[in-house]
């Protein structure tokens, strides 16, 4: 049985770096999850988190000072 940390980053990576990857924001990344069907109470400071971890974002992404 898979831990809750490992399904929450595979449907995060899958979200934001599958098929029809985008790399969108942590915001439209929880909200495109959640329209997928997903939900669990931390998915919004996850999301957040998984895209400050991805390196394609923070090399290529805008940048907000």
């Amino acid at each position: 049985m898979r831990r809750r940390g490992d399904t929450v980053d595979y449907i995060l990576r899958e979200v934001h770096e599958g098929i029809n990857a985008q790399h969108m924001g942590g915001r439209s990344l929880a909200r495109k999850a959640l329209r997928a069907g997903y939900y669990w109470p931390t998915m919004q400071q996850d999301a957040k988190d998984h895209v400050k971890k991805c390196d394609k974002c923070q090399r290529h992404g805008d940048m907000h000072l």
